[in-house]
């Protein structure tokens, strides 16, 4: 019987297959999007974790600075 993925009926079986065919692709491209999606989003949040890193980095740097620069003063 011709039909596609969702039920609808087609003249041929080659029509039929091709619109499976098309439909799978679609859905491939979806899941694709989505991986991708949670990809960016768990880079977005290393970048994220790394930026404070930096900040907090630099904070307990200037606070060194800031005890040694009297001192080498004397």
């Amino acid at each position: 019987m011709p039909y596609d993925l969702y039920g609808t009926y087609y003249a041929s079986r080659r029509d039929a297959e091709n619109a499976e065919m098309a439909q799978c692709a679609a859905i491939d491209m979806e899941i694709t999007k989505r991986e991708m999606e949670q990809q960016m989003a768990s880079q977005q949040q290393q970048e994220q974790s790394l930026w404070q890193y930096i900040y907090m980095l630099e904070e307990r740097i200037a606070n060194l600075e800031s005890r040694l620069t009297p001192s080498m003063n004397k």
